[in-house]
Parts: C-alpha cells; structure tokens; sequence
C-alpha cells in the first residue's frame, strides 16, 4: 500500500498537479472540439449552472473542506482539489488565454 504524506507541502504540490492537469485537460478540449467554452456550451446546451467559471467549485470545495476536521485524509484531497480547480481558472485567465488569445476570456452566461 502507497504511504501518502499529508503535509502542507505535499497540499502544494498535489494542488499544482491537479491544476494543471485541469488545464491541460482544458486545452485538448478546445482543439479536439475548437471554438471557446462558451461556443461549445452553446452549441452542447450546457445548462447555466455548469457555465459557471469553475473558480467558484473551487472555491466551494475549499470551504467545505474546513468543515471536515475530524476527517483529516478527506480534508486534505477535498482541499488539495478545490485549489487545483481554484487556481486552474485563474492560470486559464490569466496566463493560458492572453498567451494564445491576446485577452483573459471572460464568458459569463
């Protein structure tokens, strides 16, 4: 069995590498389909509430994981996740769509 460490370290590293493999699951998204997130949710009939930038599920994952100390190794991957998809809005935002688009792609339903 895999010994996993739960240290703050290890929150910060697991946070990158789920946030970057959101973005990059992001991005294989938009070549194979083409067209933005909000052409795709459009022309998918995507509903309203799952149009929503994601930084907002991460946000709420963060919150509830502080609701779940009696529950350390829950809390650590719940915690872990919301940064990762937290923080993968912001690197789609701010660095990934000015690089390539020359703006941030704000799309709001």
């Amino acid at each position: 069995m895999i010994k996993i460490d739960y240290s703050k370290k290890n929150l910060i590293i697991g946070s990158i590498l789920f946030s970057v493999s959101i973005e990059l699951f992001t991005i294989i998204c938009r070549y194979v389909y083409g067209g933005t997130g909000a052409e795709f949710a459009a022309k998918h009939d995507v509903p309203a509430w799952l149009r929503i930038h994601h930084f907002w599920w991460g946000l709420l994952l963060i919150l509830i994981s502080f609701f779940l100390r009696k529950y350390p190794k829950l809390k650590f991957w719940i915690l872990a996740i919301g940064l990762g998809v937290f923080f993968s809005d912001w690197l789609h935002h701010l660095v990934y769509s000015p690089i390539v688009f020359g703006n941030l792609s704000w799309h709001w339903p």
